[in-house]
């Protein structure tokens, strides 16, 4: 009976440990934030460039996630993620305005 129990405690934490894993390795992260009030400035910049029909917007998604190294999914699940809290859309925006202002004043590229 003990040795049993043994086993199944065992398995237990093998699956815990296998399902850790999986969802770590397997589940795509947010994108950093850093990173993101770089792709959004971009993609809001090539919107006004090229438009927001869907073939326009397709495109300027696919070269960002290409840029930036990301894919639909992250994106997504970062917009997703941003939307669960109002205020991390409002810390977003106030580092992302205070990123163009910087930029902008030196006349620097993104």
């Amino acid at each position: 009976m003990l040795k049993n129990k043994k086993y199944l405690w065992g398995t237990v934490a093998l699956v815990i440990i296998l399902a850790a894993a999986g969802y770590y390795f397997l589940i795509p992260k947010v994108i950093p934030e850093d990173k993101f009030i770089k792709f959004y400035i971009d993609y809001t910049i090539a919107q006004d460039s090229m438009g927001t029909d869907i073939p326009a917007t397709k495109k300027i998604l696919s070269v960002l996630y290409k840029k930036y190294s990301v894919d639909s999914t992250q994106y997504l699940k970062t917009i997703a993620w941003y939307s669960g809290d109002p205020k991390r859309w409002e810390t977003f925006f106030d580092k992302a305005i205070k990123l163009m202002e910087d930029k902008n004043r030196r006349g620097s590229k993104f």
